[in-house]
């Protein structure tokens, strides 16, 4: 939020990094206007150290005049400042995995501001920038001012002209490029063919804990700890058809006829 004490003309420009996780981002915010001084207001829990970059480096923190943000007051009308932050209520998860990103609580201030605002005159020009990690894919954007939306990469921008009060709503989900239902900044097994179950981490299900993945398991039920061969049977060290876990006979000669504990008959 930004507060100005004359009518000048104000410059704004949000860029806005979002991470992997979809929820933490990085912002980078430029103001650029002929004011002679101008408050940036921030939410109360975000403190001086938070910030990445601060400029001019000439300013006042003010954390105690206000209860619900803190204020930098600058000696002049330009600044830029670039500080991470964590979305909660304005992003929401569906049941399929789709992010909606919404920028405003729907709460107007008693002078009838709301969403991204300027005061006392409205922005003679404002952008606003999403740039998102690969593992993002961006749904759909809008906003419920009028201006042009431009898609490059993996960003999109907003830019529109002499206006005020300004709210966004985009919509996002994770990639999940094997479709294991695992999303891909987790995934440790990233290209699992189509059908195979996976574990929380993206890899194949092993049910019995040998080191054998299921689809290549042809004994999926082995004992817990038994040793196995490279298709996740138990060893038959002596080749006498008796799995070494139940051979009390382990070294029987070869082509011996042996019983059902492994010893020669």
């Amino acid at each position: 939020m930004v507060f100005a004490n004359s009518d000048k003309t104000t410059y704004s420009e949000n860029i806005v990094y979002l991470q992997p996780d979809g929820k933490s981002y990085l912002l980078h915010r430029t103001m650029r206007t002929d004011w002679p001084r101008y408050d940036f207001h921030v939410d109360k829990q975000q403190p001086l150290d938070d910030f990445y970059f601060i400029s001019p480096n000439e300013f006042e923190w003010d954390d105690a005049s206000s209860e619900t943000t803190n204020i930098l007051k600058f000696n002049s009308g330009d600044y830029v400042v670039i500080y991470p932050g964590q979305f909660s209520t304005e992003v929401t998860v569906n049941d399929t995995g789709i992010h909606r990103f919404n920028s405003w609580d729907g709460v107007k201030r008693s002078d009838g501001l709301f969403g991204i605002w300027n005061t006392p005159n409205d922005f003679k020009s404002f952008i606003y920038v999403w740039v998102v990690p690969e593992n993002i894919e961006i749904l759909s954007y809008k906003s419920n001012r009028e201006g042009e939306w431009v898609k490059r990469h993996n960003a999109i921008t907003f830019f529109a002209t002499d206006t005020n009060n300004l709210t966004f709503e985009i919509t996002y989900r994770q990639r999940d490029r094997d479709m294991d239902g695992v999303v891909d900044n987790i995934d440790q097994c990233p290209e699992t063919a189509a059908g195979i179950k996976v574990d929380a981490t993206g890899c194949e299900v092993d049910t019995d804990k040998d080191g054998v993945i299921d689809s290549k398991d042809q004994c999926p039920n082995s004992l817990v700890g038994a040793k196995v061969d490279t298709v996740g049977c138990e060893l038959d060290s002596d080749k006498d058809g008796v799995a070494d876990s139940k051979d009390q006979c382990p070294n029987t000669s070869v082509g011996a006829k042996v019983n059902a504990a492994g010893c020669e008959l």
